[in-house]
């Protein structure tokens, strides 16, 4: 296992403690250290009922407004509009746009 990771799993900031503590390990600790660098810990398998990652793009975690179903946007646009929905729902008429065109794609696909 390389020693810069090594340093970062122990906390280290300075190269030279953890060559240290390297050097003064016994041999099980050494042994625990090889067994460290055949794992991949830094990467959780996908279950296998899951197709997608829950971690959602960034655009998913930056919305402040919470979406409508697309009946409820459609419904909506049809009555007040694009900027009047837009109004509603605290957005930019733009923004309602967006959403539809969203909605849209998803549904041809």
């Amino acid at each position: 296992m390389p020693i810069g990771v090594i340093q970062r799993i122990l906390g280290h900031s300075n190269r030279k403690t953890t060559e240290g503590y390297i050097h003064s390990a016994n041999e099980d600790e050494r042994n625990a250290i090889e067994m460290l660098g055949k794992i991949d810990i830094f990467t959780a398998p996908l279950k296998q009922n899951e197709i997608h990652p829950t971690n959602r793009h960034s655009e998913f975690w930056q919305r402040k407004v919470e979406r409508p179903d697309y009946k409820s946007l459609c419904q909506d646009i049809q009555k007040l509009g694009f900027v009047g929905t837009g109004r509603k729902y605290g957005v930019s008429d733009n923004a309602i746009r967006k959403w539809k065109k969203h909605y849209d794609s998803q549904f041809k696909n």
